[in-house]
């Protein structure tokens, strides 16, 4: 069924609040980095393949090939979330509008505005307040359940053996491949038919911002001034290009 573009903006939105809630949960477990990517991959699959009926048809090369880039920025993700902060592991994913601009036209045949452009230059002012506060970058980016089923076989060796760890620790690993990843995707597939991939990624950007808000509020993990500076920049640029779209749209 067919949504509205309001409403698969909220949808999308919904996702990257999700998502951002990843970096908290990523460093409350006991678990090694690899037993997390292979773990959180493993479980989400198997929710999109219990939610989403489309994700047990259809797969091919192509999905294939996007699974394995899924599945290294994935395990990338939860390695860099165990190494350093939060703010520093989103900061590649945040990039993703940029790369969006420059291939939107090239791959999609989806032509870039001046609009598009004006609201990219706060987002990339923003970004690179984050990459100057001296919080190295390194992070990951959503795709489909070919993914997480290759990070899940790619990351089990190392993840192997699992050892004794607490029921806290279980669901929050289930929070993250059920709700965080599954749902998250969820939404997605029922929002991206409605908008643009510069729409959609520029909408996703809400994840870097709350992502190191849920890591002070849960670690005490405080970003630096500059960081801040730049999440304020990315999330002011997000909330203004969604509204413009939302009254330019027809209903």
């Amino acid at each position: 069924m067919s949504i509205s573009h309001r409403r698969a903006a909220l949808a999308l939105l919904g996702a990257a609040v999700l998502f951002s809630t990843g970096g908290a949960g990523i460093k409350s477990l006991d678990f090694s980095g690899w037993q997390i990517a292979s773990l959180r991959s493993g479980i989400a699959a198997l929710t999109l393949v219990i939610l989403v009926p489309a994700a047990r048809r259809g797969w091919g090369w192509r999905a294939g090939l996007v699974g394995v880039a899924y599945a290294a920025t994935g395990i990338c993700f939860v390695l860099a979330n165990r190494l350093t902060s939060s703010a520093s592991a989103i900061f590649i994913q945040s990039a993703s509008p940029l790369y969006v601009l420059l291939l939107a036209p090239l791959l999609l045949r989806e032509p870039v505005t001046r609009r598009d452009v004006f609201f990219m230059v706060p987002v990339a002012l923003g970004l690179a307040l984050f990459f100057v506060s001296g919080e190295p970058p390194v992070a990951t980016a959503p795709d489909p359940l070919a993914g997480n089923l290759i990070a899940c076989v790619v990351a089990l060796p190392m993840a192997l053996p699992l050892g004794s760890h607490s029921g806290a620790d279980w669901a929050i690993l289930a929070y993250l491949g059920v709700v965080q990843i599954g749902l998250a995707y969820l939404l997605i597939s029922r929002a991206v038919v409605r908008l643009t991939a510069l729409e959609a990624s520029v909408l996703l950007l809400l994840e870097p911002v709350l992502n190191p808000v849920w890591s002070w509020l849960v670690h005490g993990e405080v970003p630096g001034p500059l960081a801040l500076a730049g999440g304020a920049l990315v999330l002011g640029a997000t909330i203004a290009r969604a509204g413009l779209t939302e009254t330019l749209s027809p209903h």
